[in-house]
């Protein structure tokens, strides 16, 4: 089940935040037909955006994740919503010299450089927008980057992918947070149990019903809070319809003169709508009445 859990130590003031994103991440991979490579880039992307949408205030609320790399993928856009809805894509869905690989090459896949971009916003209104470098686009080194550079906030960040043929068996993150009165000694603990390969040992193997921050051996260290995370994208035919608005009449008078429906793809979830004759007419019909 895919799921964000928030953990918290009271007596030394590190809080925990981890995302389970793999059944989201499967079905946006099925649905855009991606290879190998775009499929293990979209569960990183998606683990990503739901731990920076952990701390959303409100349900309407919307973190989106945005990485250009130079790379044969080209980057990604993920979302993540205050009730747990995940969708996103990657810019190119098929790699074939990447994806007959075991372990796709991250370099040849991902590139040198990168920017990674988060907007956290409501309906009409952007509360926040930051970006970080990311060179080497690495979503891991990116997102610690933001969290401690960006948002000033210490942390330490893994995420783990794994693929078993061609679906992910695994796409979880976590991230160890010091609060402002956190303590110092056991915070640098922690850190280094990410940096020795510690913490991601965990994540490749978790013990059943262990959150994963047991292994940093923290007595007091519970549960504060979960959300329930799933694949769900808000497009529907009358968006669709809606978006042909901001096309030219040229360009919708050739669709028109076509003499047959169009098909329509939603970029975030690959579903795909039929426009029918009649409705490319009225759409046309529209756009001349606002000349």
């Amino acid at each position: 089940m895919d799921l964000i859990l928030k953990g918290l130590s009271r007596s030394k003031a590190i809080r925990f935040m981890s995302a389970e994103v793999t059944a989201a991440a499967n079905e946006l991979a099925g649905r855009h037909g991606a290879g190998r490579a775009a499929t293990l880039a979209l569960g990183e992307a998606l683990a990503a955006a739901a731990l920076l949408s952990a701390d959303g205030s409100r349900p309407d609320e919307s973190v989106q994740v945005q990485l250009r790399c130079d790379g044969a993928l080209g980057g990604f856009h993920v979302e993540a919503t205050g009730t747990g809805e995940l969708r996103g894509f990657t810019h190119v869905k098929s790699l074939p010299a990447c994806d007959q690989a075991e372990e796709p090459p991250a370099e040849m896949v991902m590139g040198r450089r990168g920017l990674l971009n988060v907007t956290v916003s409501t309906p009409g209104k952007v509360l926040y927008s930051g970006q970080v470098e990311a060179t080497p686009p690495n979503v891991r080194g990116a997102l610690a980057r933001y969290y401690n550079r960006s948002l000033q906030v210490p942390s330490g960040v893994e995420l783990v992918v794994a693929l078993e043929g061609d679906r992910l068996s695994r796409a979880v993150a976590l991230v160890a947070q010091k609060m402002p009165d956190g303590d110092t000694e056991t915070f640098v603990r922690i850190l280094e149990a990410f940096q020795d390969g510690t913490v991601r040992r965990k994540l490749q193997h978790p013990v059943e019903a262990e959150p994963t921050w047991a292994v940093f051996g923290l007595d007091d260290a519970e549960t504060v809070d979960s959300r329930a995370l799933r694949f769900q994208c808000r497009c529907n035919s009358e968006k669709v319809v809606g978006s042909l608005l901001s096309l030219s009449v040229s360009e919708i008078r050739e669709m028109v003169d076509a003499g047959h429906p169009q098909e329509v793809t939603c970029h975030m979830c690959g579903e795909v709508y039929e426009i029918g004759e009649d409705v490319l007419l009225q759409v046309l019909t529209r756009k001349l009445q606002e000349r």
